[in-house]
């Protein structure tokens, strides 16, 4: 019908540090697909997220892992660092060279819907989101970081990709704070958007020996951490084969112990 495709306006670059000149370990991708959340509208941006397929393999680079599906109530409370090349503040329209770095308190959503009652703002929207910033102003994300990473360490040491950056109320102003797609509730759909699964086959098996305490998972650019079982008695587990593209990755699901 003649409309715009998304995927012929962005090209991704990754490795920049410095925005400012070309640095060796940047590499510039053109996207392929773009994936919009059928729920996402921009006079209402909740449901903030999308996912870019690249056009080709981003070999070199390390993935960010996805969180669990875990209640709002053990993210509330915590710190997590965000990362963008947006605006230093808020009345200077000019960008930083290099990329910025902030640590950023989350918190709780009672919170959230009391500020953003006081904006005028539909409450009932707050879904799949958080608050982070501090409410004494003076640290946050500003217009140019959208899109970014809200990132927690979890108890692995690992960096998860708690959030993504949404929208704001001007640049870290006193009693604001600044709004986050929770990517906890979006796992589903990720995963619905990156695998087209083959087939499930149950089979059963004893394994004797586990030589690792835990797996990482590499899927299509992201990683999800997956702590093992005690295998050291027979159990039933579940045999996933999903085609990423032209590949195919395998992975085993514990059913019930014996």
């Amino acid at each position: 019908n003649g409309a715009l495709k998304l995927e012929s306006i962005y090209t991704i670059k990754l490795g920049v540090y410095n925005n400012c000149q070309s640095e060796p370990n940047q590499r510039q991708f053109r996207s392929q697909k773009v994936d919009l959340h059928d729920n996402y509208f921009t006079e209402l941006p909740y449901f903030d997220i999308a996912l870019i397929t690249l056009d080709r393999d981003a070999t070199g680079f390390m993935p960010v892992c996805l969180p669990n599906k875990v209640a709002q109530s053990e993210t509330r409370g915590r710190e997590g660092w965000v990362q963008g090349l947006g605006r230093l503040n808020h009345d200077s329209r000019a960008a930083p060279c290099t990329l910025q770095e902030a640590r950023l308190l989350i918190y709780p959503d009672e919170t959230c819907i009391k500020m953003l009652n006081s904006t005028g703002n539909d409450v009932e929207a707050f879904v799949h989101a958080f608050c982070a910033g501090y409410l004494e102003g003076k640290i946050d994300t500003c217009q140019g970081d959208s899109g970014g990473p809200f990132l927690v360490l979890d108890t692995n040491g690992l960096y998860v990709l708690q959030g993504i950056t949404s929208f704001g109320f001007g640049c870290a102003q006193k009693n604001m704070l600044g709004i986050y797609t929770d990517v906890s509730h979006f796992i589903n759909w990720i995963e619905e958007k990156i695998t087209e699964p083959l087939r499930n086959l149950s089979i059963q098996t004893t394994v004797s020996t586990v030589n690792t305490n835990e797996v990482i998972l590499f899927a299509y650019g992201f990683t999800q951490q997956i702590v093992t079982p005690d295998f050291t008695v027979s159990c039933k587990l579940l045999f996933n084969i999903l085609k990423l593209n032209s590949h195919e990755i395998c992975n085993l699901k514990l059913i019930n112990d014996y």
